[in-house]
């Protein structure tokens, strides 16, 4: 398992020393790549503990910091596209977490439904925030 991550790595650690070169690269771009390199490592380190575990836990962590990343760029710029990106993910690794949780089925389809509804929440928050500022003419990264 580390043999199979150390060519991600490499082409992640290059990836990222080539964008600190760039002075052009926005902020919100340089702190995801930072994100998915240290995810990497972070995914090294967690197929070493007992099981394979550590990979799970840290996939999961990198997942939300990513769909978190995500929202915060579409909030920033009222951008549609990062917005929707990370509210899915989030949502959709929220539903898997909430469905893992011992319980009686109801229970389940409760959480799930809860999860979509706070999820439809903050999506209508989003674009009412969007449409009062005018933001139609704002680009989707």
């Amino acid at each position: 398992g580390l043999l199979a991550a150390i060519p991600a790595f490499a082409l992640a650690a290059a990836a990222a020393v080539m964008g600190l070169r760039r002075s052009d690269v926005e902020p919100h771009a340089r702190g995801e790549a930072m994100l998915l390199v240290a995810t990497v490592v972070a995914f090294a380190l967690g197929l070493s503990l007992e099981d394979g575990n550590g990979a799970a836990v840290v996939a999961n962590l990198a997942l939300a910091f990513l769909a978190v990343g995500r929202i915060v760029r579409g909030l920033s710029w009222l951008a549609r596209g990062p917005f929707w990106e990370g509210l899915v993910v989030g949502a959709a690794l929220l539903s898997s977490r909430v469905l893992d949780v011992a319980g009686a089925t109801w229970l389940r389809a409760l959480r799930v439904a809860l999860v979509i509804a706070a999820s439809a929440a903050f999506a209508l928050f989003f674009e009412r925030r969007r449409a009062r500022t005018g933001a139609v003419g704002v680009q989707a990264a």
